[in-house]
């Protein structure tokens, strides 16, 4: 599944794209839900050994070292810890865009969300109890 969406590619409107993000990255499946009034696009990763652990914690590094290229764009962690779950809220600004982009770990796997870019932290902390219970049935960690 195309696009600009992923952290990995909104990050690619800071002038560093570093930490990666796709560290022991071992399988990856993308689900893109449809309604008549939204979209939720959804991408899993499984990751080696500790990989998954280190990958949020490189999403953090990522978005806190983010400078814009552009004037009024912007990348920032809104919330951490979302529904009981390791999580991050990451809301950006590109083009004048606003987006929310919700990320989830359990054990070795890692849910990238795409939300509305104007959705609250309730909204993204019912999305990311979701998140975390389709993680469970996934993973030995839960």
């Amino acid at each position: 599944m195309g696009g600009d969406w992923p952290l990995e590619s909104v990050a690619s409107h800071c002038r560093d794209t570093s930490p990666p993000l796709l560290v022991g990255e071992v399988d990856r499946r993308d689900v893109r839900y449809d309604s008549q009034t939204d979209v939720l696009i959804e991408r899993v990763t499984r990751h080696s050994g500790d990989a998954a652990a280190t990958v949020m914690d490189n999403a953090r590094r990522l978005v806190a070292a983010c400078v814009p290229n552009r004037p009024g764009d912007s990348l920032t962690v809104l919330a951490e810890g979302l529904g009981g779950v390791e999580s991050l809220l990451v809301g950006s600004v590109v083009g004048g865009e606003p987006g929310r982009l919700l990320l989830v770990r359990r054990g070795d796997l890692v849910a990238q969300i795409r939300l509305d870019g104007r959705a609250t932290r309730a909204e993204a902390r019912s999305y990311a109890r979701a998140a975390a219970s389709r993680l469970c049935a996934g993973t030995d960690a839960c």
